[in-house]
C-alpha cells in the first residue's frame, strides 16, 4: 500500500536489525493499519487492483509507440517513458497538467529524458493516451 506509506520487508535478520536502528517511532498511522487489516481480510482488492494496473499497462503498451514516445518495460504501478525525441520532460509535465494529469519528469541525469506516469484503469490510461495525443500533434509541446 505504497500511498499509505504501508509495505513489509523481507530479509537477512541482521539487515532487518539495522532497519529498526534508522526507523522512526511513529512510521505507521492508524489510518494505514486499518486499511492493511481491510486488505488483508479481502485479498481479491488487490487482485483486481493488480489486473487493473496491468491492463492499464497494456493500453500504454500500445498507445505510446504510434506516438513515438519509447515506455520501459514495467513491474510497478507506474511506467517510465522516453518522451526527448518529441519535447522535453519538463513540456510533458507542464502540457499533461493543463489536460488534467499530474506526472513528473525524472532529474537523475540517466534518466533526464524520461517522464514517469503512474498507472491506473484502461479507461483512465486511454484518456492520458488522448491526451497525450493531442498535446503533441496540436504542437502544444512547443508553445511551452
Amino acid at each position: 500500500l505504497a500511498g499509505l506509506r504501508l509495505g513489509y520487508v523481507a530479509g537477512d535478520p541482521e539487515v532487518i536489525h539495522n532497519l529498526y536502528k534508522v526507523r522512526t517511532v511513529n512510521d505507521v498511522n492508524s489510518m494505514s493499519i486499518l486499511c492493511a487489516d481491510e486488505i488483508l481480510k479481502h485479498p481479491e482488492i488487490i487482485d483486481d487492483y493488480v489486473a487493473q494496473i496491468e491492463a492499464g499497462e497494456a493500453v500504454l503498451r500500445l498507445a505510446l509507440p504510434e506516438l513515438g514516445l519509447e515506455m520501459l518495460p514495467t513491474h510497478a504501478n507506474f511506467v517510465v517513458v522516453r518522451v526527448v525525441q518529441i519535447g522535453q520532460p519538463y513540456q510533458f509535465v507542464k502540457a499533461l497538467k493543463s489536460h488534467g494529469y499530474l506526472i513528473r519528469a525524472l532529474e537523475s541525469e540517466c534518466m533526464a529524458d524520461y517522464i514517469r506516469i503512474t498507472l491506473g484503469s484502461p479507461e483512465m490510461m486511454r484518456h492520458l493516451a488522448t491526451s497525450l495525443k493531442e498535446i503533441i500533434t496540436s504542437g502544444e509541446l512547443n508553445q511551452q
